[in-house]
Order: C-alpha cells, then sequence, then structure tokens
C-alpha cells in the first residue's frame, strides 16, 4: 500500500511539472501573438497620430503587475477620456466586475509562478480598453463584450484555494486562460484593420460577431466544466471525510471500556460494604457484649 501511494505521488508530481511546462509554452505563444498585435497598434497610432492621445503605452499595459496597478490605470483611463463618456461606461460595465478577473488573474500567478502570464492578463484587457477609449463610438459594445466575458470566469481563485490538488481545475484553467486571451487578441486585431482617427464602421462585423460569440460559447462551456469539477471535489472530500468520521466511531467502539464505569462506583462499593457479613458479625457482637457489660445493675 505504500508503494502504491508513494508510485501515486510521483505520478501526480510529473503530471504537475508537465501541465506547469504546457503553461509556460501556451504563456510564450499567447505573448507573442499580442506582441504582433501590439507592433500593428503602435503602427496605427503613429500613422493616424493617435500617440499624441495614448495615455498608456503597450510596455506600460504589459508591465502591470498586481490587481491594484491595474485598477490605478482604468482609473487613470477613466479621467482621461472623460469628455466622452467613459465614466458612465466604465461604471456600467467595467466597475462592477472586477472581481471577476482579479481573481483570475490571481489563480493564473499561483498556478504558473510566472509573472508573465499575470501580466498578460492585465495588460491585454488594459489596452482593449483604451482602444475602445479612443474608438467612442464602438466604446460600449467593445466594453460590454467584455463584461459578458468578465462575467463567464468563475471565482477561481476560491476554488483552487480551497483545492489546491486537483488537477482537472488546473487543467480547466488552462483552457478558461487561452480563451480569455484570444478574446482580446480577436477584438485587437480588428481594430488593427482600421485607423484610429476614423470612424470605425465595420469594426464589430458579422464575421468578428461571430468570432466573438464562438469564444463566448467556449467560455461558457468552460465555465460549465468548471462547476462540475468543484462539484465533484466537493463530493470526493465529502466521502473522505464520511469515512474518516465512520473509521472514527468504529475505532471508538470498539477500544475496550473502563473495568468500573463512573455510574457504577457507588454501587460497587455497597456490595463491597455489605457484602462483608463476618466482619459485621464481630462488630455487632462486640457492640452489644460492650454495651450489657457496661448496663447499671438495678
Amino acid at each position: 500500500m505504500l508503494l502504491l501511494r508513494c508510485a501515486t505521488a510521483q505520478v501526480c508530481y510529473i503530471n504537475s511539472m508537465e501541465s506547469i511546462e504546457a503553461w509556460q509554452e501556451d504563456v510564450k505563444k499567447k505573448k507573442d501573438d499580442l506582441s504582433l498585435v501590439f507592433q500593428r497598434l503602435g503602427r496605427k497610432q503613429r500613422r493616424s497620430d493617435q500617440s499624441a492621445t495614448t495615455l498608456i503605452t503597450i510596455q506600460e499595459a504589459l508591465d502591470v503587475q498586481d490587481f491594484d496597478v491595474f485598477e490605478a490605470s482604468v482609473d487613470r483611463l477613466c479621467s482621461h477620456y472623460e469628455n466622452n463618456g467613459a465614466t458612465k461606461l466604465f461604471n456600467r460595465y467595467l466597475y462592477p466586475h472586477f472581481g471577476h478577473i482579479k481573481s483570475f488573474s490571481q489563480a493564473i500567478g499561483q498556478m504558473t509562478q510566472d509573472q508573465d502570464a499575470t501580466s498578460l492578463c492585465w495588460g491585454s484587457i488594459l489596452t482593449v480598453i483604451q482602444c475602445a477609449c479612443q474608438t467612442t463610438e464602438n466604446a460600449e459594445e467593445i466594453l460590454g463584450q467584455l463584461t459578458n466575458l468578465q462575467q463567464l470566469l468563475p471565482d477561481c481563485q476560491k476554488d483552487i484555494d480551497l483545492y489546491p490538488g486537483s488537477s482537472r481545475l488546473k487543467f480547466i484553467l488552462g483552457d478558461i486562460y487561452e480563451n480569455y486571451l484570444e478574446y482580446c487578441i480577436v477584438i485587437l486585431r480588428s481594430m488593427t484593420r482600421n485607423a484610429f482617427a476614423q470612424t470605425i464602421r465595420n469594426l464589430f462585423s458579422s464575421s468578428l460577431r461571430c468570432d466573438l460569440k464562438k469564444l463566448n460559447g467556449k467560455a461558457k462551456s468552460n465555465s460549465d466544466a468548471w462547476d462540475n469539477a468543484v462539484n465533484r471535489e466537493e463530493r470526493v472530500r465529502a466521502d473522505q471525510m464520511r469515512k474518516q468520521l465512520t473509521h472514527t466511531q468504529s475505532h471508538s467502539s470498539t477500544a475496550p471500556g473502563p473495568t468500573f464505569p463512573l455510574h457504577t462506583v457507588y454501587i460497587q462499593e455497597k456490595n463491597d460494604f455489605f457484602g462483608r457479613e463476618a466482619e459485621l458479625d464481630t462488630l455487632y457482637k462486640m457492640l452489644v457484649e460492650n454495651h450489657t457489660e457496661s448496663k447499671p445493675i438495678s
């Protein structure tokens, strides 16, 4: 049994290492894809003189390390584009759902142990938000799409903390991560086909909407798979606790009890005393004889 457990633990460790290596490879591929998109965005900005109105550079977006920096960057964008109605849009579409991406990004960082993976989450969505602000006619639709995506993100960090050893959750988290970055890449690629200074009439063309619809469908499937995996982990843990409780109760019922339980002490003492008839007879005779000898003669 011990050898079997050791072998199982070794297999789990190997699978975990392979999963981390696969994650790192996926991170590299997505970062390369985003780098190409960012380069195109930079060229479009320079051609259309949008660089003068770009508040956060692409490199700054990729250097975001945590949620606090991300939130501060979004606040800067909100203030900078306030005249374009950014405050109203941000309050409606972004701020209420920040908890989803915060939990998701923290889980990504915990699993991959790679800061680049977390920075890609922050940087990609931050770039999409800024581009949406620069294309005012489509800002609401773009932010609405981001809201749909964020609402489909499960509370990854909480579940990973509850079940840190679940390889199934980590596998699904990888799918959620890839789909999330692809979602941002698809939107950004569409933006590179149009000059920022011009009205983007075909930004959300039928083909783009179709692509985003597919990604939304995949995000929904991943979310359902995540919920099913969490439910399975809950059942497994409940079964383990039930078995442990049953084993404890069985062990306590077969253990030998005390020789003299507390409720029998008084009874046992009475039996020990009243059962000694010889001692009682001797005591009686002594008392009677002494009483007779000391009785005065009338």
